[in-house]
């Protein structure tokens, strides 16, 4: 099986990146000198998916801006929604756009997967005998995850993270799945994911553990942060990191701006900067762009967006 369809969900308002994600949506946030949705849509090529799509609410202006003209986009299409639709509302607009038809795989636009090949290939084989294949991996309940409950590897239900034990291992859905579009209901509006796509009550919904895949989180402020310092860690070192790699070859991360623990820079410590200012005074720093820059000195981990700085 191949991937026919791909859509990257980035309709949201991105509120879990403080006040600079009111500033600069989420989807733009850099990784490095790509944006998290250029560097998705590379991501879901690389994955083989032969249509891209991205939905879009929230920041239409500012995500139509960033990718007129820009040549990674030339052949994706972006649908702009007209309400808030949640995610079972965004499947279901371009399953009628493109008639119900084929197999699309669901991305968010702040996570990936590196996943060795016989996983990828086994979770086609689960799809080919079921309606849906759910991408997920294994968490501590006392980080706030909700649970899947599972009969073997079929689901069959969630259970909040609320009426979990604390410091107990579950499985999580990551967000990313593979989906049968002529196996759903059509629906039209706002709808859920599991009410409307992977309805587990009505369909065949399978799992598929990404084990001990690397996952790839930057959803709130403290993840971009770790997620970026373990990129730039790994970069440093010798370790031969598919995800650093991916970077690498997309030309998110150049190797001869990689320090000890800086990233652009010579003279700050412990910084990543990603802004135009060719050398930098910070330390404990991730500098998006900005005013003042040399003057902020906290020790503290900040992130930084022109006059804008969110500790972590």
């Amino acid at each position: 099986m191949k991937v026919e369809n791909a859509l990257i969900l980035a309709a949201g308002k991105g509120t879990r990146m403080g006040e600079i994600g009111k500033h600069l949506p989420k989807v733009l946030w850099p990784v490095f000198e790509k944006s998290l949705l250029e560097l998705e849509v590379l991501y879901a090529k690389e994955l083989g998916a032969q249509r891209v799509f991205i939905n879009s609410y929230y920041y239409t202006k500012e995500l139509l801006n960033h990718v007129e003209n820009n040549p990674i986009f030339s052949d994706v299409e972006v649908l702009v929604e007209q309400a808030p639709i949640d995610i079972g509302g965004a499947v279901h607009n371009l399953a009628e756009k493109i008639g119900y038809r084929g197999n699309l795989l669901i991305l968010n636009s702040d996570q990936f997967i590196f996943m060795e090949k016989d996983i990828w290939n086994k979770a086609f084989e689960k799809l080919k005998s079921s309606d849906a294949v759910l991408f997920a991996h294994e968490v501590n309940s006392s980080d706030n995850y909700n649970a899947l409950a599972l009969d073997k590897d079929r689901l069959v239900g969630i259970t909040p993270n609320s009426e979990l034990e604390r410091d107990k291992k579950v499985h999580t859905y990551t967000g990313m799945s593979l989906i049968k579009l002529d196996k759903l209901q059509k629906v039209a509006g706002m709808s859920k994911f599991f009410d409307s796509v992977a309805d587990f009550k009505s369909n065949d919904i399978r799992i598929m553990d990404i084990a001990s895949s690397p996952y790839w989180d930057f959803g709130t402020l403290s993840r971009y942060w770790k997620s970026s310092f373990k990129i730039l860690n790994l970069a440093a070192g010798s370790t031969n990191d598919m995800f650093v790699n991916f970077l690498i070859s997309s030309k998110a991360l150049h190797s001869e701006k990689v320090g000890k623990d800086t990233y652009n820079t010579s003279s700050g410590s412990h910084v990543i900067n990603l802004s135009n200012a060719s050398n930098v005074e910070a330390s404990q720093a991730i500098i998006l762009e900005g005013n003042g820059i040399n003057s902020v000195q906290d020790e503290r981990e900040k992130i930084l967006f022109n006059d804008i700085v969110e500790y972590i």
